[in-house]
């Protein structure tokens, strides 16, 4: 059995199979920005961040 224990973060009364709007946190290796940058408050967007809004549409 592994050493790695993880709390479970769900709240305990809600339904995750309903439609709504969920956040999303997505881990990159050596925190690379794949997804654009922030600049002065604005987000410039990759080239692979459209693949990634479409998975979401």
């Amino acid at each position: 059995m592994s050493d790695f224990n993880r709390r479970g973060i769900r709240l305990k009364d809600c339904d995750y199979s309903r439609d709504g709007l969920y956040f999303l946190t997505i881990c990159t290796y050596d925190w690379q920005q794949s997804f654009g940058r922030m600049i002065d408050g604005k987000m410039f967007v990759s080239t692979m961040a459209p693949a990634f809004y479409r998975l979401g549409a």
